[in-house]
């Protein structure tokens, strides 16, 4: 069986969902990442999030979390 694909990012629906990452209790470092879907520049970073999961960073999921705020 193959491994469960893990999201690297999440979506923020609403100021609620919001603080459930960003609050005391969340030991992880948060990467708000706040961008319009259409600009290219910002979407080109996914890979480059994508590269610190895979290559840099130990137990990223446990350590890091990304949230995108679409504007």
């Amino acid at each position: 069986m193959p491994p469960k694909k893990v999201e690297l990012t999440t979506t923020i629906r609403d100021a609620d969902h919001f603080q459930t990452f960003f609050n005391e209790k969340n030991p992880k470092l948060v990467i708000i990442d706040v961008h319009p879907t259409w600009s290219g520049t910002c979407e080109a970073l996914i890979p480059f999030y994508k590269n610190l999961q895979t290559n840099v960073i130990d137990e990223f999921e446990k350590r890091i979390d990304i949230i995108l705020v679409d504007q």
